[in-house]
């Protein structure tokens, strides 16, 4: 019997852990009030590496592998999807450092198709999401001579200290406390290789892509 060339991993039970975490493993919180009405904010902190990823494959390493997989001994080619799942999980957690550890691990990904794109001939690469995510980045609210309320910050907050020591503000204000939903804005499409007369442009309909895909893939 021959070697099956079908490959299957599986590396959790549940969720991969994510690769980034709080220091404290603290998430974005609804902001509480002092005695005399100001907004008590959290305090500061860093993302670093959640210890529990240390042993999980990363999405760049499986994509390499499933790309060097797929490409061997193949002249008919082949279609990959590669998916930076965990930036919308960690979304909906209100947890902001797992969600930008994992949009650093997925534009690392895209990195490697490029690579590979360009020196592998009629190979496309598309970049897009299938929605928006509650998470926003925001001005930190100083103010000096004005009285800050709850009212002024509705959802969860968190601060987090930048490697330049500057203090980012992100919030979350699109649902109640328990989930972050979708939201319904435009998301930005990529790609690379594509033919001119197959290129995006423009604002489409998401269910466009597929269409465009066929036509470079089977006409």
């Amino acid at each position: 019997m021959g070697q099956s060339k079908k490959l299957l991993g599986v590396f959790s039970d549940y969720h991969l852990p994510y690769l980034w975490q709080a220091e404290d493993g603290r998430v974005a919180e609804k902001v509480t009030l002092s005695a005399d009405g100001n907004v008590v904010f959290p305090i500061a902190q860093q993302c670093v590496l959640n210890p529990e990823s240390k042993d999980i494959p990363t999405l760049e390493m499986m994509t390499k592998k499933a790309l060097n997989n797929l490409s061997a001994d193949n002249e008919k080619g082949f279609f990959l999807m590669a998916e930076g799942a965990s930036i919308d999980k960690a979304a909906h957690d209100a947890d902001i450092c797992a969600s930008m550890g994992a949009m650093l691990e997925f534009d690392r990904t895209v990195k490697i198709a490029i690579e590979y794109a360009k020196i592998h001939e009629d190979t496309v690469v598309i970049v897009t999401s299938d929605h928006g995510g509650s998470t926003q980045n925001i001005h930190h609210p100083y103010y000096e001579n004005y009285k800050r309320t709850g009212e002024n910050i509705p959802g969860l907050y968190e601060l987090l200290t930048t490697k330049g020591g500057n203090e980012m503000a992100v919030y979350y204000g699109t649902n109640n406390t328990s989930d972050q939903v979708h939201t319904g804005i435009d998301v930005p499409i990529y790609s690379y290789g594509m033919p001119d007369d197959l290129v995006f442009k423009g604002t489409i309909r998401q269910t466009d892509i597929k269409g465009t895909m066929e036509k470079f893939l089977f006409e």
